[in-house]
């Protein structure tokens, strides 16, 4: 028996954001625009985690239930509470290069070179279809774009280049927005790299101070400059993540026994204590936990059957000193109640020692495994490349970094990686190139590029909008001798607002662009 029977475990239901078939049951529409930003390990994290002296453990979940309270529409995502203000029509960031979408999708980023070459010339023209509509004959979210350019190599000697192609797009939909390259008209196969988390974290409500739990995406281009601006940010994607060898201890629960009769919301409880400034505790697959000042903690999970759609994995993974002596005890529900036990341990722990990017990368494969709507997505992401994002966010967040970001203190990793497969980031293509002594190939880049919107349900008067923009030579190292923009299948389409100088009506539907404007944009209906 427990001896804080007394303490409440409180079940984060995070499979209530899963589909039936396991799969996170929330619409692009309502995620898109939530993950943009930047972030990087660094050695000086790396090291601060060695050194920590991690807060006293409290509870975790009094925060989001406290935020519950707020009159302010929000919505729970991954255990988290994303607050809309909803009455400005739109994200105001102080630009009026177009609309200030709710959720801004990102622009069409320039070709550039891994390593610049100066003699090489290039020219850019891009077209957007808008063939395809809706049944209310407005245009759909994805617009077919193709992104092409001819490059010329005027020397006498041949040139063989990498070229790299970089795309806004996360894990978790990216065979759709995947770019298929091809050079002089022969399909590309290239290689995936994925920049970090392009956003950053806010508080949840100003009351909440240094309390970065929330998301905060880019809201428009001019985010995107400041990440890119030095080249940085592409250079981190670019380069292998790095390899962190810490140790960790590992608790892994097998050999569960389904629920017995009259008991479906069965669930296993496992409590120790431990010193915070000692020991620091990560968890995949636990819904519960709650803990006290004194070091004591609480997690408990329902107890796996064919019915649910909780992860059948479960570890406690233990950063420092070990925990020592644990109690386990079976409840009859997740209250965890005094009075409601049931007599018996029903599940095998297995202990070992492990390096920490390991494990990560062995639970990323589990993750993706369960919870890939799209069996695609296996074709394009490893779980190096998963775990290797999760990791770096990981180290830089709390409860590893004490001046990380608060969003995943209680060491939840589904939780992380939740994030880490639907945040936003500039992917990059990387593929060789071989250009012929005077003589030009032609690149090309074809996808179905989505778009900047208001919420359907918002209440904004720009709900019936799509956004596109495009960013000239923010990035690229290629020297542009010139660019164009061409509207294909525009008959029907109304130009709100634009930069551009298109008139479709008016037969006007090629434009030349001036490089030396970073930034052009339509927002259309």
């Amino acid at each position: 028996m427990l001896g804080h029977a007394q303490e409440v475990c409180v079940q984060k239901q995070q499979a209530s954001l899963f589909n039936q078939k396991g799969g996170i049951g929330m619409s692009r529409e309502q995620q898109q625009g939530l993950f943009d930003g930047s972030t990087d390990i660094r050695d000086d994290l790396v090291e601060q985690v060695e050194k920590r002296k991690p807060k006293a453990a409290r509870r975790c979940w009094q925060l989001w239930t406290s935020v519950a309270v707020s009159l302010v529409p929000m919505v729970v995502l991954s255990g988290m509470w994303i607050v809309w203000d909803l009455g400005l029509g739109g994200w105001n960031d102080g630009s009026m290069n177009g609309t200030p979408f709710m959720s801004y999708a990102g622009p069409i980023f320039p070709l550039t070179l891994e390593k610049r070459q100066d003699l090489i010339a290039a020219s850019r023209s891009i077209s957007f279809d808008f063939a395809r509509r809706s049944k209310e004959g407005l245009p759909i979210k994805e617009v077919r774009v193709q992104d092409v350019y001819v490059i010329t190599n005027p020397t006498k000697q041949e040139l063989a280049v990498t070229a790299v192609y970089p795309f806004t797009g996360n894990f978790r939909y990216l065979s759709n927005m995947l770019p298929k390259i091809s050079v002089d008209q022969q399909p590309v196969q290239a290689t995936l790299h994925a920049g970090a988390y392009s956003g950053t974290f806010e508080d949840l409500r100003p009351s909440y101070k240094r309390r970065s739990a929330n998301l905060d995406y880019l809201k428009s281009w001019k985010g995107y400059k400041a990440l890119l601006k030095n080249g940085a940010y592409q250079k981190q994607a670019l380069s292998p993540h790095s390899a962190l060898d810490q140790q960790v201890t590992v608790y892994e629960f097998s050999d569960y026994k389904e629920p017995l009769d009259g008991y479906g919301a069965a669930t296993q409880a496992i409590s120790f204590h431990i010193d915070p400034k000692k020991t620091t505790i990560l968890e995949y697959g636990f819904g519960g936990f709650t803990c006290d000042e004194n070091g004591y903690l609480h997690y408990s999970y329902f107890v796996p059957d064919d019915t649910r759609r909780y992860s059948r994995t479960k570890m406690l993974i233990v950063i420092g000193e070990d925990i020592g002596e644990y109690t386990l005890q079976r409840y009859e529900d997740s209250d965890c109640d005094a009075g409601k036990e049931l007599e018996g341990v029903f599940a095998s722990i297995t202990r070992y020692g492990e390096e920490l990017s390991n494990l990560i990368d062995r639970l990323a494969a589990v993750f993706l495994t369960e919870n890939n709507e799209d069996s695609r997505i296996l074709e394009y992401v490893s779980q190096e490349m998963l775990g290797g994002c999760a990791t770096q966010l990981l180290y830089e967040s709390q409860p590893l970094s004490p001046r990380g970001t608060s969003r995943y203190e209680c060491g939840n990793l589904i939780e992380l990686l939740m994030d880490v497969y639907q945040q936003d980031r500039v992917m990059y293509l990387s593929f060789p190139v071989t250009i012929p002594a005077r003589e030009s190939v032609t690149v090309a880049a074809g996808m179905y590029k989505e778009a900047s919107v208001d919420y359907p349900s918002s209440g904004s008067k720009n709900v019936n909008l799509r956004g596109y923009d495009i960013v000239t030579v923010l990035g690229s190292n290629l020297r542009f001798e010139g660019q164009t923009v061409e509207l294909l299948n525009a008959d029907n389409t109304e130009i709100v607002r634009q930069n551009l100088g298109a008139d479709p009506q008016n037969g006007i539907t090629q434009v030349v662009l001036d490089t030396a404007t970073e930034h052009y944009y339509m927002d259309i209906r």
